[in-house]
């Protein structure tokens, strides 16, 4: 689970951040193997950051393409309980940031 620095300390902040706390760690993907575990004992959270950071593009006066951020969101479902965490994730966020898409994962952990 370390290998990836800026995982860890997302996946980290969302357990302390939502109270959710597991004495095993989760496992990383789905599949035929694993997929009785979703209906076993352990607590298993679904956690999906593709809509964190967005963006529209458009046109300036110059012709040049500009990116504007838009509202975001991380969703954390509970596949047992049927829970569903939402987390807005404001444009504010990214006023006067570089490295958006890098900063898209650190900042879903605040």
């Amino acid at each position: 689970m370390k290998a990836n620095p800026a995982l860890y300390v997302l996946r980290e902040g969302i357990r302390k951040g939502l109270q959710l706390y597991s004495s095993k760690p989760t496992e990383p993907y789905l599949s035929s193997q694993n997929y009785d575990e979703l209906f076993s004992n352990q607590i298993i959270w679904f956690v999906d950051d593709t809509n964190v950071y967005r963006a529209t593009i458009h046109k300036t006066y110059e012709g040049n393409l500009t990116t504007k951020p838009t509202n975001g969101a991380i969703f954390i479902f509970n596949p047992r309980t049927g829970q569903l965490f939402l987390k807005i994730i404001h444009t504010s966020v990214w006023a006067g940031q570089k490295r958006l898409g890098q900063l898209a994962k650190w900042a879903t952990d605040e």
